[in-house]
Order: C-alpha cells, then structure tokens, then sequence
C-alpha cells in the first residue's frame, strides 16, 4: 500500500538497524532475543500501528475528530492483538533468521498484520454502510407495503 511504501517500509528498516546496534550480537542470544521482542512491543509496535490508523484517515479524508475520535481503542485492541502473535514471531526472528534477511522475514508476515490493521480501520465505515443499507431497505418495505 502507499501507506507501508513511503512510510512503514522505510520506519522498519530504520527500526531494524537501530534495534541491532542498540541490541548487539555479541550480547548473549537468551538475553539479546527477549530484550529486542520486549523493544519491539513496547516502543515499535503501537507507534507503527498508531501511525497506520492516523495516515488511514488521513487518506480517506476523515476529519481530525474521525481520526482520533476512536484512535485509542483501535490501537489498545491491536496492541493486544500483536502481543498474541509478533513474540512468537520474533523468537524466530532473533534467533534463527540471519540477520540480513530478518526485515525480509517480518515484511513477509507484515502483510497478514497490514491486512489485519486494514480490516479494522475500516470497521467502522462498513457498520455505516450496513446501517445505511439497512435503512434502506426497511424505508422500501414500509413505502411497498400497502396501509
């Protein structure tokens, strides 16, 4: 999407590099792997989802009060949601994935997360389009049926 292209791709990339020279190698593995996995929930996972539900609206031209208006639930609900998969990802990530291809190997199962992310930014616009829908129909059967 744009979203992951101009932004997301490069914040990860920049993230990666940064968390391995924080985080070095030389460190022992069963304290480096739960150090990064703990980093990357805590810091890099909620920023990167907040920024995916803000350029969301932003794209959709949503009003500033649409935006943030449910903001935090959103990301409270996919912060929970990343602690149920990414640390079992990342222990695969830090541990058996060489270092120069684990942005290959996150990217790759970023998309099922950015899929996931999409799905829920956008619940809210198709319970409007539901509603509306059924608003509809229920004003066709009222004006089809005879008084």
């Amino acid at each position: 999407t744009f979203i992951g292209a101009v932004l997301l791709a490069p914040m990860a990339h920049v993230y990666y590099n940064w968390q391995g020279t924080l985080i070095s190698a030389s460190v022992a593995l069963w304290i480096s792997a739960p150090v990064k996995i703990v980093v990357d929930q805590i810091l890099y996972a909620p920023i990167y989802n907040m920024l995916f539900f803000i350029l969301t609206g932003v794209l959709r031209r949503d009003t500033k009060h649409e935006i943030f208006g449910d903001l935090m639930p959103k990301l409270w609900r996919t912060t929970l949601a990343s602690w149920k998969i990414w640390p079992f990802v990342h222990i695969i990530t830090y541990t058996v994935i060489p270092t120069r291809f684990q942005l290959m190997w996150v990217d790759a199962l970023e998309v099922l997360w950015v899929a996931y992310l999409s799905m829920v930014a956008n619940e809210q616009e198709k319970k409007e389009k539901d509603a509306a829908a059924a608003a509809a129909a229920t004003a066709a059967a009222a004006t089809a049926t005879p008084a």
